[in-house]
Parts: C-alpha cells; sequence; structure tokens
C-alpha cells in the first residue's frame, strides 16, 4: 500500500472517530440537559436516532479496522481481545462506583456521563468480540462459513433497526430467536485450533477462559449493578436488547465451544501427535540410508529418535559380536545401573508374540519402568538390544513400544547394509563391494513366497549388472486373510539402485506390520513418495506398484506410481487386457500434485483369472535387430498358455523373451510374477 492510499485510510479513520465523539457528545449533553429539568426520557426519539448512528459507524470502524489490519498469530488475536476486555472491566466499575468515593457526585452530567458510559464500552466490547472471532471463522478456509458470517453480521446490523421500537412484539421474539440459531451454527466449528502447535493451545485455553471470564463478568456487571432509580438498564430495554444480546450469545457460545474442543484436544492430542511423530521419525531415521552410512551415527540416532518418540529419560543401545556385548551409546546412565537392569531384564519371562521385554514395574526409584527391544537383521539374527527406561511405572503405552519395534526392524537393515560396505570400504576391493552388496539385494526378496488359496504365485528375477535396482516382495496377513505384494524399479542399476531398494523395502515392511492398521495401496504409495522424495538424488527415481489381494472379497486393489501396467486375463471373458490406470513414479514430486494422480484401482476376480507383473526390463529386451519385445508379445503368449500352471506360464513367457533377444545382452534388471487365481 503506497504512502498516499495510508494517509486516505488514516484520514477516513479520524473522521469516522470524530463523528462517533460527536454523536455520543450530543447525547450526553441532551441528556443532561433533560436530568437537570426533570427526569431521564432516554426512550425520546432524538436519542434513539443518536444512538443508532453512533452505533452503526462504531459498528463500521472496528469492522474495518480489524480486517484491514494485519492478521496476527490466534495467540496475539486472543490475548489483545482480553487485554481490552480486562481494560474495560476496570474502566467500567471505576466509573460505576465513584460516586461512592465522592459524595454528592450523582449529578445529571455524572449520570448521564455512566449511562453513555455503559453503553459504549459494551458496544466496543461486543463489536470487536464479533469482528476478533470472524478472523477465527476465516481459518475454517470453507465458502459456506463465510456466507453464513456475512448474513449474521446483516442480521446484526438490521437488530439495530429494534432500536426506534419501544416495546417488545412477536416479531422482536422470532428475529432474535433465528439469529440465535445462525450464532450457534457459526460458534459450532472451531476449526483454528487445528493448526495450533501444543504450546500454543496451552496457552490458547487460558486465554479463551480469561476472555470467556471476561465478557460474563462485564455482561453482569452492566446489568446486575447499574446504579438504581439514576440509570436505564440497557440490557432489557427492547430498544436495546436484541443487538446486544445477540452478540453476547454469539461470542460466549464460540468461547465456550473453543474452551470445550481446546480441552478435548489436549486429552487427545497426544495418540496423534504420537502417530504423526512416528512418522516424522521413521522418515527422518530411514534417511540414515542415504546420508551417512556410519555405524556410530545409526546407534546415535538410533537412541535419540527411541528416547523422542517414548519420552524415556535413561537408554542404552548394545550389540553383540560373537560372545562379546559391546555399549555402543548411552544416555544418563552408568555402567553399574546397566548391569542392575540387565539383571531384572533377564529374569523376565519372554513372551512369543511380542517382539520386546517389558517391565511395568522394576520397584527401583527412579527406574521404574523398563522397555528392551532386540534389533535383528533380515534373517531374524539378533545383533543388538535397545533398552529405554522411564522413572515412572507402566509409563510405555502399547504404542510406544510398537514404535520402537519399527525403529529396531528399519534399524537392522540399515545396519546390516552399513556392516557390509563397512566391510568392503575396509578391504578396498572393488569386486568385493558388488558381491556384498548383491548379498544385500538377494536377502531382501523373499526366500519363501506365500501360496494362500486360492492364488497360485511364481516370481523370477534377472540382472542387468551385478546389482539390480529391481524388487519384488510379498507379505500375507493371515489373520485377515490379505496377501499384500509390491514390485518396484529403481532408475539406473548397480550399488546406487540397490540401496534405494533396501530403502523402500524397510518402508513396505514397516507398512506391512501386522500392529499397524490395514493400509490401502494408495495411501501406501502416498507415504513410500513422502519419505523417499527429501533422500533421493534428482536424477533418481522408482516405478512402483503397490498390490494388495482381498481373499475374503475376491477383489485386487492396487496403485501403479509409473510402473508397468499389470496384463489380467479373464477367464469369464477370454479376453487379456493391460490395467493402464495409473500415477507418477516415486520421487518425481511430492504434495498435493503426487497425491492427485495417485489413483486406487480394483478389479473383481474369479477362478481361472491370471495375472501378470513385471518390470520394463522384461518389455523393453531387445533382438539383434534392435526391435523390443513389447507388450503385445507378452500378452500373446499368455493367451496361448492360460490353460497351464503359474510355473508353466513363467516358463513359456522367459522362453519367448530369451528367444526374442536372441544373443543380445540386457540392458535392464528385469522381475515377472504370474498369480493366478484356482478355486
Amino acid at each position: 500500500m503506497n504512502k498516499s492510499v495510508r494517509m486516505q485510510k488514516n484520514g477516513f479513520s479520524y473522521i469516522i472517530l470524530t463523528i462517533v465523539i460527536v454523536l455520543w457528545g450530543i447525547m450526553f449533553g441532551m441528556l443532561a440537559q433533560d436530568m437537570r429539568s426533570t427526569t431521564i426520557n432516554y426512550e425520546q426519539f432524538p436519542y434513539r436516532v443518536l444512538l443508532f448512528f453512533s452505533l452503526n459507524t462504531l459498528y463500521y470502524y472496528i469492522g474495518q479496522f480489524i480486517v484491514t489490519a494485519k492478521r496476527s498469530e490466534t495467540t496475539r488475536q486472543l490475548h489483545r481481545f482480553l487485554v481490552l476486555g480486562v481494560l474495560l472491566l476496570i474502566l467500567h466499575l471505576a466509573v460505576q462506583n465513584i460516586h461512592k468515593l465522592i459524595p454528592g457526585l450523582r449529578s445529571p452530567f455524572y449520570i448521564a456521563f455512566v449511562y453513555l458510559f455503559n453503553v459504549g464500552i459494551l458496544s466496543l466490547f461486543l463489536i470487536y468480540g464479533n469482528f476478533t472471532i470472524r478472523a477465527f471463522l476465516l481459518k475454517n478456509k470453507n465458502a459456506r462459513y463465510d456466507s453464513v458470517w456475512k448474513f449474521f453480521i446483516l442480521w446484526l446490523f438490521l437488530s439495530m433497526f429494534f432500536i426506534f421500537v419501544p416495546e417488545w412484539t412477536w416479531i422482536q421474539k422470532v428475529y432474535l430467536g433465528v439469529g440465535i440459531m445462525i450464532a450457534t451454527y457459526l460458534a459450532s466449528t472451531p476449526k483454528w485450533i487445528a493448526y495450533l502447535t501444543k504450546e500454543e493451545k496451552f496457552s490458547s485455553i487460558f486465554y479463551v477462559l480469561g476472555v470467556l471470564s471476561t465478557v460474563v463478568l462485564l455482561w453482569l456487571s452492566i446489568r446486575l449493578y447499574t446504579i438504581p432509580r439514576y440509570l436505564p438498564d440497557i440490557l432489557k430495554e427492547a430498544q436495546y436488547s436484541i443487538f446486544f444480546t445477540l452478540s453476547f450469545y454469539f461470542i460466549s457460545a464460540y468461547l465456550f465451544v473453543s474452551f470445550a474442543a481446546l480441552l478435548i484436544n489436549l486429552l487427545l492430542a497426544s495418540v496423534a501427535e504420537r502417530r504423526y511423530n512416528f512418522w516424522s521419525n521413521m522418515q527422518e531415521f530411514s534417511h540414515l540410508l542415504q546420508q551417512d552410512l556410519n555405524v556410530r551415527s545409526i546407534y546415535d540416532k538410533l537412541l535419540k529418535l527411541s528416547l523422542e518418540a517414548t519420552q524415556a529419560k535413561i537408554g542404552w543401545i548394545e550389540m553383540y559380536k560373537g560372545t562379546d556385548v559391546i555399549i555402543e551409546a548411552t544416555h544418563n546412565i552408568d555402567a553399574a545401573t546397566i548391569k542392575q537392569i540387565k539383571g531384572l531384564v533377564e529374569h523376565q519371562f519372554i513372551s512369543l508374540l511380542k517382539p520386546y521385554r517389558y517391565i511395568e514395574n522394576t520397584g527401583i526409584k527412579g527406574l521404574r519402568t523398563v522397555l528392551s527391544v532386540y534389533i535383528t537383521l533380515h534373517d531374524k539374527k539378533k545383533i543388538g538390544t535397545i533398552y529405554l527406561i522411564s522413572p515412572i511405572a507402566d509409563d510405555f503405552e502399547e504404542e510406544d513400544r510398537n514404535t520402537v519395534v519399527m525403529f529396531a526392524k528399519q534399524a537392522g537393515i540399515i545396519l546390516e547394509t552399513a556392516f557390509l560396505l563397512q566391510e568392503s570400504v575396509e578391504n578396498q576391493k572393488y569386486q568385493e563391494e558388488i558381491s556384498i552388496t548383491k548379498k544385500v539385494h538377494q536377502r531382501l526378496l523373499p526366500k519363501n513366497i506365500p501360496q494362500p488359496y486360492p492364488l497360485r504365485i511364481s516370481a523370477y528375477q534377472r540382472y542387468a549388472d551385478l546389482i539390480g535396482g529391481d524388487l519384488y516382495a510379498f507379505y500375507y496377513n493371515e489373520k485377515e486373510n490379505i496377501l499384500n505384494f509390491c514390485v518396484g524399479d529403481v532408475s539406473g542399476k548397480g550399488a546406487s539402485a540397490a540401496f534405494y531398494m533396501v530403502e523402500l523395502k524397510g518402508i513396505y515392511e514397516t507398512l506391512c506390520y501386522p500392529e499397524n492398521p490395514l493400509i490401502l495401496p494408495d495411501k501406501m504409495v502416498e507415504i513410500s513418495n513422502n519419505l523417499l522424495t527429501r533422500a533421493m538424488e534428482g536424477h533418481v527415481f522408482i516405478t512402483l506398484l503397490y498390490a494388495q489381494f482381498r481373499l475374503n472379497e475376491d477383489t485386487l486393489y492396487f496403485t501403479r506410481a509409473g510402473h508397468t501396467p499389470p496384463l489380467y486375463y479373464s477367464a469369464k471373458s477370454q479376453e487379456a487386457t493391460y490395467l493402464s490406470e495409473g500415477g507418477l513414479a516415486i520421487g518425481l514430486v511430492k504434495g498435493t500434485v503426487f497425491n492427485q494422480n495417485n489413483v486406487l484401482s480394483y478389479v473383481k476376480y474369479d477362478s481361472g483369472d491370471i495375472f501378470i507383473f513385471y518390470s520394463d526390463g522384461l518389455t523393453e529386451a531387445q533382438s539383434t535387430e534392435g526391435e523390443c519385445y513389447g507388450l503385445e508379445r507378452l500378452r500373446k503368449v499368455l493367451l496361448d498358455n492360460v490353460q497351464k500352471d503359474v510355473y508353466q506360464i513363467e516358463y513359456a513367457i522367459l522362453q519367448d523373451v530369451y528367444k526374442f533377444k536372441e544373443n543380445t545382452t540386457l540392458s535392464d534388471d528385469f522381475t515377472l510374477q504370474v498369480i493366478k487365481v484356482q478355486k
């Protein structure tokens, strides 16, 4: 805003304030003159006209001031509202009761001043409150709320015309009732609370309670303690009460609902915040794989995140090397206390159903609750333990324990890679590094493929280099009778591609962990993109397909993030088609753009149906003439072999691909999975 415009607006504001002061001064003089001669007759028409115009002028000025003012934090707005209310309440009580300290002060001028002062401060406070709450309503970002608010403001404005109606009628009662219903609707959803941090919620709950108390006290003080026989009760007069009552009800209702919502939100916030912190910590920990494979850094970060996630006060990590136990990281604990705690844990009953040991109360002051979680490699071999201690008995909830289990599981994958690469660096042999990394990759592939009824599954993978960037994995949830399946392809090949594949496998296993709620493929893709995008280099991306066979529903749900479209054969129609619905590859974009292109698709299957999943290395295999194998050849081979079992179909496809490419080398890794429904 340029200087001339600002000066123009400031000048206009001064004019409005001058008008309000002049109007109030005229009413003051008229009231004082009337009281000097006879008695107060505040229902005379001139008073109503002056009061009407002064209220509307004040209404417009405050509204423009708050709407055009620079938006500030919610807590600041509440703080200003509270300060204004407290100041006005103090001024009101001082003016209202000063006659008790100064005998003979009850002159006509004093009575007129107190009367107009009560009307003024109540008008100022309620109008300011209305427009302050408007700023909170705008945080809903909902056009409907904005429209209802504008209608409510118009309703309040029109209520001022009842100043010219000296008596109550049924019209005024209906008008007031409709206004209360509109105010109730606006006050019912204080969505601004969702944008606050935990600290802001704590401060806001006190501010809201303070403002609510101030509103009620100011209302009751003016209503109950007006000077008797001299001043009218402005809250009971028909010509004033609709505007004041609606404003008071709206502000009080909104503040009361906000106070209740803040209180409930704080009571339930720990669950939501822990879930948020869980995914944030998982993302941060996953970045270690790309940022730093130093074993010492991994230990320190693992202990730090575990302490933060559970709010434990004491902890350490010990690792096993042969028969030796080495303390790798500690926090607020010494060797003697470690020995004491380990003695308790070793005598603790080991549950085969839970991957941790938990002591609810050790009986030792300051060391009440103990949680120990094993760090395991991919083959379930135990390589270390995380110990966490709280001074409060039974302090770690089930969700806290499962979070640490997830960290330990992810740490095992990262440490396995770190150990192997560390060994490679120490030997300074490139071939040995490649060989070790290949072992990591092979360990990530499933050794045993589940065969839940009525599915029959085969899987094949071939590398173009010593280390590949293709990945596939299965996870069968026996309790829910759901088969989760993913296939991915990291751009490029070699060690770099394998490292990204390790991270992707860790995320997949975390999402499929039995303690987590069931997640549909589109959400799994969204989470994977959020976790991987920051860690990936600019030129790297991952094509991915998450599939979920819900066997009780005979339905396949899948989301394709840039991966090759699955080939589906329907035994009923005897046709083979490519399921081409899909979105963007992992790592290309993040946030809203990625999520908007993320599509959840499904297929209802029946006995005899066949699904072919593959990577582009298969369809892009080239002949000696440079021609690609292509989608149509794959489709034809499937149609020629639909009566065979999955292994024969797999063999037929591979035989056709290798016959087509003859002696040419593979330019990319490829995977092939055949799934057939056999009831």
